[in-house]
């Protein structure tokens, strides 16, 4: 489900950058410093979901790690030999 999000929000955020080719057109429109701060938004927006859901799937594998660790001790001696790394 985070992968999909993210993928989806990484052609969102391609999407959007692509308007970074528009400026020279709609310089001259008298709304094109509201498009522009809109599109800043947007992007914005894009970026702070995709930081949140990479947070959380980081998360999810240290809450993983550390269930694996309470059943199986030997799983915590890998990783304090540097077996495992997140």
């Amino acid at each position: 489900m985070v992968n999909l999000f993210l993928k989806v929000a990484n052609h969102l955020l391609q999407f959007v950058a692509a308007f970074d080719l528009l400026p020279p057109l709609i310089d001259e429109h008298p709304s094109a410093a509201l498009l522009q701060l809109v599109l800043q938004v947007q992007r914005c927006c894009v970026l702070w979901k995709i930081f949140i859901f990479e947070i959380l799937a980081l998360f999810d594998k240290i809450v993983d790690f550390w269930q694996q660790v309470r059943l199986d001790p030997a799983t915590y001696g890998a990783f304090c030999r540097g077996q495992i790394t997140f």
